[in-house]
C-alpha cells in the first residue's frame, strides 16, 4: 500500500513538469490562424534580388495586398493564442515591392491593442 503513494506523487509531478515544458513549446491546443513566417525563412529574401514568384513559391501567396504609390505591399497575417502558459503571437510579415515586382524590404510587425479577431483580443486582455 505505501507505494501507490509514492506513485501518485511521482505522476502528480511527471504531469505537472509536462504541462510546464509545454509551455515552452507549440502544443496540439495552440489555437492559430493565418500564414507564420520564421525569421529564417525571412532571411532568405533579399532587397533587390527576391521577386515576388520566389517569395509566392516559399510560402504562398499573402493574406492581403496593397497598393501604396509605386509600392505594392504584401501581408501574411499570423495569430497564436497558446492553450498553456505559452505567449500568445499576433504579427504580420511584411514584402514591400516596387512596380517591377523587386523586393525593396522584408519585415515583421507586431500588434498592439485590438486586433480584430476577438478571440485573440479576449486572450491578450482587450475588450
Amino acid at each position: 500500500m505505501s507505494g501507490t503513494p509514492m506513485r501518485i506523487t511521482l505522476l502528480l509531478c511527471f504531469i505537472s513538469i509536462s504541462l510546464l515544458l509545454a509551455g515552452c513549446a507549440n502544443t496540439p491546443l495552440d489555437y492559430r490562424a493565418g500564414t507564420e513566417v520564421s525569421r529564417t525563412q525571412l532571411a532568405q529574401f533579399i532587397p533587390g534580388k527576391t521577386r515576388q514568384t520566389d517569395v509566392t513559391r516559399a510560402i504562398g501567396h499573402p493574406n492581403r495586398k496593397e497598393a501604396l504609390g509605386a509600392k505594392e505591399i504584401w501581408y501574411y497575417d499570423f495569430n497564436k493564442i497558446g492553450a498553456v502558459f505559452n505567449g500568445n503571437i499576433s504579427e504580420s510579415t511584411v514584402f514591400e515591392w516596387n512596380a517591377s515586382g523587386n523586393l525593396l524590404q522584408a519585415y515583421k510587425t507586431g500588434q498592439s491593442g485590438k486586433t480584430g479577431n476577438a478571440l485573440l483580443d479576449a486572450a491578450n486582455g482587450q475588450r
